[in-house]
């Protein structure tokens, strides 16, 4: 009976053992996830604005985005910047060439922004192609509606 009981704990300790290391592991794993993050960027479209009073039917308009790296990380490379405007199905892009670096922001003007008369939609997408790692791409577009009353002297 002391030989079944002995076993018996023995069992008992040997899952329990195996069962903490699994824990242990699947933490130091964690760890190491969380610390290959560490300087990746972030780029968030903070805003996206049409600048002057009124906008206007043609391509007198500019168009103002603001950036921020709200990353822990620079950015590397060059970053681009799209417009797509309906109705008009146009795209306008620029680069960014310089590093944007964690907690900054940068601000770009897109100049000679044609929109229709009417309701106008712009899309506004920061590294629309992916081609620079970010810890999420889910805060990299804002879209916002301009109405243009009148056409563009």
């Amino acid at each position: 009976m002391k030989t079944i009981r002995i076993l018996f704990f023995l069992g008992i300790s040997l899952s329990l053992s195996v069962l903490c290391m699994s824990f242990v592991k699947v933490d130091k794993n964690l760890k190491t996830n969380w610390s290959s993050m560490a300087a990746i960027p972030d780029l968030k479209l903070i805003s996206v604005a049409v600048v002057g009073n009124s906008p206007c039917g043609g391509n007198s308009n500019v168009v103002k985005v603001e950036i921020q790296n709200v990353g822990s990380g620079p950015t590397k490379g060059r970053i681009l910047v799209r417009l797509n405007i309906v109705p008009l199905n146009s795209i306008v892009e620029q680069t960014i060439s310089s590093k944007i670096l964690p907690n900054e922001s940068k601000t770009i003007a897109f100049k000679g922004v044609n929109f229709k008369k009417g309701d106008n939609r712009i899309t506004a997408v920061v590294n629309p192609t992916k081609s620079m790692q970010e810890i999420t791409y889910d805060n990299n577009g804002k879209v916002i509606s301009v109405k243009a009353n009148q056409m563009c002297n």
